[in-house]
């Protein structure tokens, strides 16, 4: 997914519109929010 997929549709698009986003279901609630947040928050960045 990381390789084909994500770049083929940024490409596509123009702009990082696909991005995977990994959680561990081991994360503690707090850290799997912060991480979950970080994400959004860059991904609107631009």
């Amino acid at each position: 997914m990381d390789n084909e997929f994500i770049s083929k549709n940024n490409e596509r698009f123009g702009y990082k519109r696909f991005r995977f986003l990994y959680l561990e279901d081991t994360l503690k609630k707090e850290a799997f929010l912060q991480r979950t947040m970080e994400v959004i928050t860059e991904f609107f960045k631009d």
